[in-house]
């Protein structure tokens, strides 16, 4: 069984950013099921990774945001940029050694994507896809 599901329940339905969603799940339960035997420098790599493709995730959603005029493109990017920082964070940390990885920060991020998906990304989509059908 996977760390994160990735299912029916976990889609948007907008390709481009299930896409990018499903990379990211990927990479956390690799790092979930692998952790243990990964050394920190491995572990960070992973971690330096997943913040460059978080950051273009996000980039990727807001574009659409702002082209659509999301009424919620604020409250959703400034979700984004907290989450961004706290991960930066938390890599920082593990690279001065203040911080050891553990899998309290796997089950943070886990819990942190699936509420902000089910509670802000379906909203997002359901709104795109309206917008992109106008615009057909």
């Amino acid at each position: 069984m996977s760390f994160i599901n990735w299912n029916e329940k976990t889609t948007v339905a907008v390709e481009k950013i299930d896409s990018q969603h499903k990379t990211m799940v990927d990479i956390v339960n690799d790092l979930y099921e692998s952790h243990s035997i990964y050394s920190k420098e491995r572990i960070i790599e992973i971690l330096h990774g997943l913040l460059e493709d978080l950051k273009f995730h996000f980039f990727t959603e807001e574009d659409y945001m702002k082209k659509y005029k999301f009424p919620g493109y604020i409250s959703h990017k400034l979700e984004h940029d907290r989450f961004i920082r706290n991960f930066i964070d938390y890599i920082v940390k593990l690279e001065s050694g203040d911080k050891e990885f553990d899998i309290d920060f796997l089950n943070s991020f886990r819990n942190w994507f699936i509420n902000h998906l089910e509670l802000n990304d379906k909203k997002c989509a359901i709104f795109i896809k309206e917008k992109e059908e106008e615009c057909a």
